[in-house]
């Protein structure tokens, strides 16, 4: 398909420049063709459409409540539907050159950057295993966007299909990789291959690729047990047994249970959990993980204003961290969110 992009023109004015440019538009089964009349949007989005010369363009979705998204290689616009319009277009007559009014558009669909966060839905989807192709086919979302939550998700690549191990067995697989892994390997940098030939009669394999993933780091030649993950392992069990601790408790029983190779920190909780000052003499501990968290902003600022009235800068921004990306800004954010105010020389923020 072709398109005639005009940058400007806002106001009624004549647009000041215009670009031709062509890139395959692929639609998907759900979407039928004649929806799609005009594409307006910002000269950010267009621009970045510009730059797809000779590459491909998405639809994805079905007209109704889950609505139409438009992807390029690594980015996701929502697309609206205008039921009316005072546009028109001067369009070839034929190949003459001759142009007429072509008439009223009664129907226009505006591009508006959409975040893509498909986290819950990929959630919901592993419970079955499913490739790769599958996710990109069937999640509205760009191709880069679902790679990159596919890897940031629970789920493990086997045999070519994400698969979501069991969270007991992960666990389980982590003890016996610090136990034998000790002994039979470099703890510091090993193989995937390493650890499923050595620890493979112990585990399955996507409980052992789990646990590589949920408690291990990449690092140059393999990966490499990360002591933070691992310490945030033995937090969580003592959070399952009470949620809020007092400090100074929390923090014995956490470096009585961590294997040697973790000395945890305070510092390890931030964003996991909250420390909070529970009397002039005394603090608390409870288990607050940014990543259980909604991902929409309303309902992840809702969640946090429900857990303590008001927030200091810097601890706001960790829980906060996760909902930034292209277009998204933490200054945006906090200003739709909430109001500041200074107490003791601090700037502190409560809900709008």
């Amino acid at each position: 398909l072709q398109f005639l992009y005009f940058i400007g023109g806002r106001g009624g004015k004549m647009p000041p420049k215009k670009q031709q440019f062509e890139c395959d538009i692929i639609i998907a089964p759900g979407v039928k063709e004649n929806h799609l009349k005009m594409i307006q949007g910002d000269d950010e989005m267009l621009e970045k459409l510009l730059k797809l010369e000779g590459g491909e363009v998405y639809v994805k979705g079905a007209p109704g409540e889950s609505g139409v998204v438009m992807c390029s290689d690594d980015r996701t616009y929502d697309v609206t539907v205008l039921e009316t319009t005072n546009t028109c277009f001067l369009c070839k007559k034929s190949d003459s050159g001759d142009k007429e009014v072509l008439g009223w558009v009664d129907h226009t669909e505006v591009l508006q950057r959409a975040p893509g966060n498909v986290q819950e839905a990929i959630s919901a989807m592993m419970q079955t295993r499913h490739s790769t192709e599958h996710y990109i086919s069937n999640l509205r979302a760009s191709r880069a966007e679902i790679l990159s939550q596919l890897e940031a998700s629970q789920g493990v690549l086997h045999n070519g299909e994400w698969a979501l191990p069991d969270k007991e067995e992960t666990t389980a697989a982590l003890e016996t990789l610090l136990r034998i892994g000790e002994v039979e390997f470099d703890l510091d940098c090993f193989t995937e291959e390493e650890c499923l030939n050595k620890l493979g009669e112990y585990h399955t394999e996507v409980g052992l690729l789990g646990c590589i993933k949920s408690y291990c780091d990449k690092v140059e030649g393999g990966y490499k047990v990360s002591p933070l993950k691992v310490a945030l392992s033995y937090a969580s069990q003592l959070f399952g047994v009470n949620r809020t601790w007092p400090y100074d408790t929390f923090m014995q029983e956490w470096v009585s249970c961590c294997p040697s190779i973790v000395v945890p920190t305070p510092s390890m909780l931030e964003g996991f959990a909250l420390i909070t000052q529970s009397s002039k003499t005394s603090r608390s501990v409870t288990y607050f993980p940014s990543a259980s968290l909604p991902l929409s902003p309303p309902e992840r600022f809702k969640a946090l204003f429900a857990e303590q009235p008001q927030w200091d800068k810097d601890l706001l921004h960790l829980y906060i961290k996760p909902l930034l990306g292209p277009g998204v800004k933490e200054s945006q954010l906090i200003s739709r969110y909430t109001r500041e105010f200074t107490i003791s020389g601090k700037r502190m923020y409560v809900p709008f």
